[in-house]
């Protein structure tokens, strides 16, 4: 069987799925399916191809040359995808007729692609990471009812010429569901932490601790991500203004992204905010491993849309977290109900600085949520059992 994995991005920029879409390929590789992947290369800081796939004889590739629009610039950015989409058809036609089935990655675009690879008559694997247009407009990204009417429409082509749809949590599929979508048409496949390489590492071999002379003496509260719509960069501001009074609590403020200036300038007058700049994938676990606690500040309407793929790493490094959203969502009860960790409200940032005092003062609360999460992410979130979700639903396409 031969797969063909379409996406926007490449690997050379660091962004939070990269993980996934290499693990996925290495769970392809090794079960025996040959892996053509289509991607784009921006000049980003990361390899083009990771070493674990490049070298495989069952794995081939070709880039797109991309121009990257700033992402607070939509329609740049649609445009600019649109050139990508045909560029990629160039691309893939002659390697078309000897794929099997195709999966291609959500983006602001996939109703193009798709439209464009479904002429083929190849089964097609619509992937959401993130549900577009929604996702947008439920931010606060863009209020015009008008124009999200017309990008469903269009989105619209995306569910009705997929074989299957895989969503990452019960909230997104619910939605769908909403919209009229199938569920016979819709598999839930989490987004997944790799096993492998993704471990708890202790602060005397920590390569982020000793990069950047961080001491061991204080409470750090992390966010390792980009500086976009989802992260609530001023819910992260009020939390650290209401914890201000305490020396040894200091926010660890890891990426970059569209208000990355803005949430820089106006940290100016707190001394608990730290930015450090993007770090490489290959010490990710250095990253997770060197906060006291986790912080997963989403915006308002993430949850629905979205899901924090962050989430399963913070836990496989044997860390609790505090994250926000609306209580309402079976991602707030999946938190709360299995004590991993701490949700409370995505429009309370008191409540918030409440639940990071709470394990703050209580050790023996921290450990037991950290001894939950790590044993919670290994039963719920591992590769080694979602990955393969991906094969046994090609295995499954391919039998009918």
């Amino acid at each position: 069987m031969r797969v063909m994995y379409f996406t926007i991005e490449g690997f050379d920029v660091p962004n939070a799925n990269n993980h996934l879409a290499q693990t996925m390929i290495e769970t392809f590789l090794e079960n025996g399916i040959d892996v053509y992947l289509l991607q784009s290369y921006s000049g980003g800081p990361e390899p083009i191809i990771p070493d674990s796939i490049k070298q495989n004889p069952r794995f081939s590739y070709d880039i797109v040359l991309r121009k990257r629009a700033k992402k607070s610039n939509f329609l740049a950015r649609y445009f600019e995808g649109i050139k990508y989409a045909f560029a990629s058809k160039k691309k893939w036609k002659h390697k078309i007729a000897s794929i099997d089935a195709i999966i291609v990655q959500s983006t602001y675009l996939s109703w193009l692609s798709i439209k464009l690879l479904s002429k083929y008559k190849k089964d097609i694997i619509f992937s959401i990471f993130d549900l577009f247009p929604d996702v947008v407009f439920d931010v606060g990204a863009s209020n015009n009812k008008l124009l999200f009417n017309a990008l469903d429409n269009f989105q619209m082509i995306c569910y009705k010429k997929s074989k299957r749809i895989v969503v990452i949590t019960d909230d997104v599929k619910d939605k769908l569901i909403r919209k009229g979508i199938p569920e016979n048409k819709l598999v839930k496949i989490v987004n997944w932490f790799n096993e492998r390489n993704i471990i708890e590492v202790d602060h005397g071999n920590n390569a982020f601790l000793k990069k950047y002379n961080i001491s061991k003496e204080k409470f750090y509260i992390q966010y390792a991500g980009n500086f976009g719509y989802t992260f609530n960069y001023k819910y992260v501001i009020e939390v650290a203004k209401l914890l201000s009074n305490y020396d040894d609590i200091e926010f660890h403020m890891i990426g970059a992204g569209t208000f990355e200036k803005v949430f820089k300038e106006e940290s100016l007058k707190l001394n608990n905010i730290k930015f450090f700049p993007w770090q490489p994938l290959d010490i990710i676990s250095d990253v997770y491993s060197a906060c006291s606690i986790g912080f997963i500040p989403l915006s308002k309407g993430v949850i629905g849309n979205s899901f924090p793929s962050k989430m399963p790493l913070i836990m496989a490094c044997n860390r609790t977290f505090v994250t926000c959203a609306n209580m309402d969502s079976y991602f707030a009860r999946e938190v709360n109900e299995n004590e991993i960790g701490i949700c409370v409200s995505d429009a309370s940032p008191d409540d918030c600085a409440q639940a990071i005092l709470d394990i703050y003062h209580n050790e023996g609360l921290r450990k037991r949520y950290e001894d939950n999460a790590l044993a919670y992410t290994y039963k719920e979130y591992g590769s080694r059992t979602n990955a393969k979700k991906f094969v046994k639903l090609l295995e499954g396409i391919q039998n009918e």
